[in-house]
């Protein structure tokens, strides 16, 4: 198959990721990604390059936004970031290849940020009920998961951090 070939196919699927509906566009974009990579291709070496479009990323919250924004100063490579927004939706106006990378980019970084983050917490739940010995009586050591020297030394990062926080204690008022 000549070059000239594969860059029409690739001309039509670009068309189709940018005017799909649903999953048929998310499908095309993926393919797209797939193709050009695997024909070490760029989106300009397909023909004239396409006009900047408005394209819209779905945050959680503000922290998930951050990341959204710092995958958007890689995608682009630019230093200041102009956004549209709508509910839980950010826009930017990007071209047909910053727009691809900036999605290559957030659905690696997002789900790992989610895992991060998810981590995290629980660290900060078990160092929270362990600084204020928040346990039954009569509740014994889980021996049967003992926590790992990496687990162990968070845990103990976190509860140092918390003894400097204002700590009220307390007292167990039924007995």
């Amino acid at each position: 198959m000549s070059i000239e070939t594969i860059k029409a196919k690739l001309r039509k699927i670009a068309a189709l990721a940018e005017r799909g509906v649903g999953g048929e566009r998310e499908n095309a974009r993926r393919l797209l990604q797939r193709l050009l990579c695997q024909h070490n291709l760029t989106i300009e070496d397909l023909g004239k390059p396409k006009a900047r479009g408005r394209y819209w990323f779905r945050c959680r919250d503000v922290l998930e936004r951050q990341i959204l924004f710092q995958c958007y100063f890689r995608a682009t490579n630019k230093d200041e970031v102009s956004y549209y927004q709508r509910g839980r939706e950010i826009g930017f106006t990007l071209s047909p290849m910053e727009q691809l990378e900036l999605e290559n980019l957030w659905r690696h970084f997002r789900p790992l940020w989610r895992r991060e983050i998810r981590t995290q917490q629980e660290r900060i739940v078990h160092a929270f009920v362990s600084k204020h010995d928040l346990y039954s009586a009569s509740t014994e050591t889980d021996s049967d998961n003992p926590l790992s020297p990496e687990e162990r030394a968070a845990l103990l990062s976190l509860m140092e951090n918390m003894t400097s926080s204002d700590y009220v204690s307390v007292r167990r008022m039924l007995e």
